[in-house]
């Protein structure tokens, strides 16, 4: 009895022996057919919560090493001259900044083509992410650019960056989250949500894809109960959700 198939073997082997001895015919048998029923709502939103906390730990470890990458390269250029050496060549800054912005711009969304390939082959149709992850580069190089004048080090510069956008992709944006299901502490979260969105791109990243999972259940939420949260539509394209992610 300890075999996990004996749970349904038994009763089938039991009514057989009794239709046997009913019939008189001990050669009697007949088969049956168990049909398991389809996995639970539960069951499908803890599945979506496990494929996105994945999701999130291996897009947090790529993006952050990518950009930590670009800093190092433009605090290495800063602080060895060779811009200041350029710049006195009569290069001018707006287009040094351009052929930047532009060669990692082309970087970053190989990647990101490469990620939501390999998303898509793997069997995850997330429906609204692309929109984010398309989007990502566009704010994130900005925000690198500048965060680069703050260090005169090239190493200092790459720890703070892999670090900040690491901790904001992979652990800030799921405390946040979870902490929005919470009755206590669901206004807090949500301002924390708002002003983590519009200062740091990859805290955005991050967000859109536990709301691409299960925005409709945390809005479910919301409306069956009283809590001290803002109300939150279970529509991905609008400011609330993935579109307002990826625009901000």
């Amino acid at each position: 009895m300890t075999n996990r198939d004996a749970a349904a073997l038994y009763p089938q082997f039991m009514y057989e022996a009794i239709l046997k001895e009913a019939t008189g015919d001990p050669d009697f048998t007949f088969k049956t057919r168990n049909s398991p029923f389809p996995p639970s709502h539960v069951v499908m939103e803890r599945k979506a919560g496990t494929d996105s906390g994945t999701l999130i730990f291996l897009t947090a470890t790529t993006f952050s090493m990518l950009l930590t990458t670009i800093v190092g390269q433009l605090v290495s250029e800063r602080t060895a001259r060779l811009k200041h050496i350029q710049v006195i060549s009569g290069m001018q800054l707006g287009a040094y900044w351009t052929a930047n912005f532009a060669v990692d711009l082309i970087k970053l969304e190989m990647n990101v083509a490469v990620a939501l390939i390999t998303f898509y082959a793997a069997g995850q149709r997330f429906e609204t992410i692309w929109f984010s992850y398309v989007l990502f580069p566009f704010g994130a190089l900005p925000f690198t650019y500048v965060s680069t004048f703050l260090f005169n080090g090239e190493s200092s510069a790459q720890t703070f960056t892999i670090f900040l956008h690491w901790s904001c992709i992979g652990m800030w944006c799921s405390l946040i989250f979870f902490l929005r299901w919470l009755k206590n502490t669901e206004w807090i979260a949500d301002i924390l949500n708002n002003i983590c969105r519009a200062l740091i791109p990859s805290y955005s990243l991050g967000s859109s894809i536990y709301l691409n999972s299960l925005v409709k259940d945390l809005a479910e939420f919301r409306a069956g109960t009283e809590g001290s949260g803002l109300n939150i539509s279970d529509d991905h394209w609008n400011l609330d959700g993935t579109l307002g992610d990826g625009v901000i």
